[in-house]
């Protein structure tokens, strides 16, 4: 095995210790010392106080904020936070274009690698975390579980999708992952979307918006450093497999390859932008564990 190329257990294995010295905050400290160490955001009738809204039809009128109602003059209800453990699912999608690379390492790599130390992460604050991880091959579905064997499940699925396949390509892959992924998750899961979002069009719409509805989503937009910045000099290219040289005088091919990393990221950030939900980019050059550290993610239900 190449470094780079492919992704061995043992290495994702040795992510845990990495995991341990994380400090991406996607998650709020719970006062509890029975669930895991955030609260999760279910919103019903809990033991702690979240907010006070508007009045829906529905609500339950032994919530309501009689306070905020008599001060402003319009029904308010309070919000309850309950905390339990919070199932996490890892959505990683392993389409032919993430088998691509042109330094460090290949995307569906960087991927693994990215997925292995937020299974170690979630496992280490107590969720109970499940994969579904879609490859040329076929598709792994890993029920959401608690411990190293949980882990360990996830991370041999993920060595296994770095293998580099000839098998032929699920058509809308991405799109197929998000409606299975909608179907699986019990709601209020909290979602990893791991992808280069190659199929990034607007059939992706309804099933994101149906995944966002009942789940928190934090996307990671992986790419390659080619794609964001063409050098000027001929650039090898490789998708593990086949091998090309992308010459200075391959002008359209160049523009093409950027005009399509523009539009990704454009969709990616506008769609999950309007439904309140971060996306984090990541290049295979990146330092994961400092990509992960230096970020704090908020994110808002619709």
């Amino acid at each position: 095995m190449t470094y780079g190329i492919e992704s061995t257990l043992e290495e994702l294995l040795a992510l845990r210790s990495e995991a341990a010295h994380l400090s991406f905050s996607a998650r709020k400290v719970s006062r509890s010392h029975q669930a895991s160490r955030h609260a999760s955001r279910f919103r019903g009738r809990g033991m702690d106080y979240f907010e006070t809204r508007p009045y829906v039809a529905g609500d339950d009128v032994r919530n309501i904020d009689w306070r905020v109602t008599a001060r402003t003059g319009d029904l308010h209800s309070k919000v309850y936070i309950e905390e339990r453990d919070r199932p996490v699912l890892l959505l990683v999608d392993f389409s032919p274009s993430m088998y691509f690379g042109t330094r460090h390492a290949l995307k569906s790599v960087t991927a693994a690698r990215l997925a292995a130390l937020l299974s170690w992460f979630s496992s280490q604050n107590g969720d109970r975390t499940g994969g579904l991880l879609l490859t040329p091959a076929g598709e792994h579905d890993i029920r959401p579980g608690k411990g190293n064997r949980a882990v360990l499940k996830i991370l041999s699925a993920l060595s296994d999708a770095t293998l580099l396949h000839s098998h032929a390509q699920r058509e809308n892959q991405l799109e197929y992952a998000l409606k299975h992924a909608a179907q699986v998750a019990r709601p209020g899961s909290l979602i990893y979307l791991i992808s280069d979002f190659f199929e990034a069009k607007d059939s992706l719409r309804q099933p994101l918006h149906r995944l966002a509805a009942h789940n928190d989503i934090i996307s990671f937009f992986i790419s390659d450093p080619i794609e964001r910045v063409l050098p000027a000099e001929s650039i090898p290219l490789s998708n593990g497999v086949q091998r090309m040289t992308l010459n200075p005088q391959h002008k359209t091919e160049r523009m093409q390859i950027k005009a399509h990393y523009q539009q990704r990221i454009a969709w990616v950030n506008e769609e999950l932008g309007k439904l309140g939900q971060p996306v984090i980019p990541v290049s295979t050059t990146d330092k994961l564990r400092d990509t992960l550290s230096q970020r704090s993610v908020q994110y808002t239900h619709a």
